[in-house]
């Protein structure tokens, strides 16, 4: 998991929705651990968010590195294994959220409204200069 073990406890605190979702979760599909892809995921929708040019196939391959990475990682600390198919879900719930963010910016992204609901830098109104 990309955040530690405390934090994540204060986030299902706070947000008991997040919660009822890890828990649905678990429950659908206890056998895969189906935070990988929740985590990876969000972390894909907040990349395409922020940079709204970088191509698809960059994401998927940026999740996969850190995918690996992260499970490589986990040879090297006791107690710990490392499981393709972490990986593997690492980049199914990249790419799945990638794709919701990419939806979402097309149906509701500036360039899919009229132009007179697009924000402008030009003011008309009562004491303008046009």
């Amino acid at each position: 998991m990309l955040l530690p073990y405390s934090v994540l406890e204060a986030l299902l605190r706070e947000f008991t929705w997040l919660k009822r979702l890890m828990n649905f979760l678990d429950t659908v599909a206890p056998a895969f651990e189906l935070d990988h892809m929740l985590a990876f995921g969000v972390l894909a929708f907040l990349t395409h968010l922020a940079w709204r040019g970088v191509r698809a196939w960059h994401v998927a391959l940026a999740v996969l590195a850190l995918g690996a990475l992260m499970e490589l990682v986990q040879i090297l600390i006791p107690g710990r294994e490392a499981a393709v198919l972490h990986v593997l879900m690492d980049v199914a719930g990249g790419v799945a959220g990638f794709g919701i963010a990419w939806l979402f910016t097309r149906a509701w992204g500036s360039d899919s409204l009229p132009d007179d609901y697009k924000l402008s830098t030009h003011w008309v109104g009562e004491n303008s200069e046009s």
